[in-house]
């Protein structure tokens, strides 16, 4: 298992958050060269991050594990260069607070982008998420007085270094 932390910014209807996440990820190695094909495990950890502006605030907190998926490579074999990826069901729960009665809470799920630098043909360098992705609203929660965004949006370009040996069969 590898990990590493970055700084992600959350945006929606005027507010942002910048939180300190850590990334960890488990992944296979050999990875089918195949669109789709599952390359292994992710997990967003954070302690809870609030910004308050008056009586408004805003908690982001990421929610458990994520699948990786290869989507294709840059280079050309066998010197590949990069490889692109997509993260399925990587999910944040933001809690919005307009005053001390009006609350909402709001699960935010879907799939991120983001590219995998490889050095010497074989051995993954950094990720590197790409910068604004939105990331739409799945369910809001019971009792909710407030209505969620219906997406928020990923700032920042998260990195994160890893030495993993890899195998595209």
């Amino acid at each position: 298992m590898q990990q590493g932390t970055g700084i992600v910014s959350f945006s929606s209807g005027g507010i942002l958050i910048s939180c300190p996440i850590t990334i960890s990820k488990t992944m296979a190695r050999a990875i089918a060269k195949r669109e789709g094909a599952s390359m292994g495990q992710g997990q967003m950890r954070s302690a809870a991050c609030t910004v308050s502006r008056g009586a408004e605030s805003a908690t982001v907190t990421p929610l458990g594990q994520h699948e990786l998926l290869y989507e294709g490579f840059t280079g050309t074999l066998p010197e590949i260069t990069g490889i692109f990826l997509r993260e399925r069901r990587a999910g944040f729960l933001i809690g919005i607070t307009l005053n001390p009665l009006l609350r909402a809470g709001c699960l935010f799920e879907g799939e991120l982008e983001s590219t995998m630098t490889v050095g010497f043909g074989i051995e993954i360098g950094e990720i590197h998420y790409n910068p604004r992705q939105s990331i739409p609203l799945a369910r809001e929660l019971a009792g909710n007085l407030v209505r969620c965004p219906a997406n928020i949006e990923l700032m920042g370009a998260l990195t994160l270094g890893l030495a993993i040996p890899i195998r595209l069969v």
